[in-house]
């Protein structure tokens, strides 16, 4: 997969995390771009650049869209270190607002894996079409030298061999294709 050569970063630092306490990432965003899935959100320890307890693409869209994420620290992270992040890797515009990081009280159960809205359906998988791009869908890879990954979505919306509806996704492995 081509990584981009560019990106805009809007950052915060001083956060601290306290290993073993649950804890809730919460914002608003909308943006487009050309790639729909060119936006990221990440918490990291800057100390070695090691730790992500949150690394999560973003679907941008022309609605404001509220993101809540939850996770449990496994170390302890110095405030002098944490680093709330969030990248555009796309040439497009991304709006964020409302951004909350808030501790979870022991009694609130966690969610884990966060749902995206459902969509009047039967069928349990929303976007089972690829109709609103790679929303939903993630693959998790392996962690680059600089700190990137392969978590959103290796491979592409393709607009001339669905089954249903107008899109698929065609995922091309190989030498140099991922």
């Amino acid at each position: 997969q081509d990584l981009p050569t560019s990106h805009a970063d809007l950052y915060q630092k001083g956060i601290g995390l306290v290993k073993g306490r649950s804890y809730c990432l919460s914002f608003w965003s909308k943006g487009q771009a050309v790639d729909g899935q060119a936006a990221r959100v990440r918490l990291v320890d800057t100390a070695d650049w090691d730790y992500h307890p949150i690394t999560k693409p973003l679907g941008l869209t022309a609605d404001w869209t509220q993101t809540t994420i939850d996770f449990r620290a496994s170390r302890d992270v110095k405030a002098a270190g944490g680093m709330i992040w969030f990248t555009l890797d796309a040439v497009g515009d991304l709006w964020i607002d409302d951004v909350q990081l808030l501790p979870r009280e022991a009694a609130e159960p966690s969610r884990y894996e966060p749902r995206i809205a459902a969509c009047g359906t039967r069928n349990l998988l929303p976007n089972s079409s690829f109709e609103a791009g790679l929303d939903g869908w993630a693959t998790l890879g392996k962690m680059t030298g600089w700190g990137g990954d392969a978590s959103g979505l290796i491979g592409q919306i393709d607009t001339t061999q669905a089954h249903e509806g107008r899109q698929s996704l065609c995922i091309e492995l190989g030498p140099g294709k991922t």
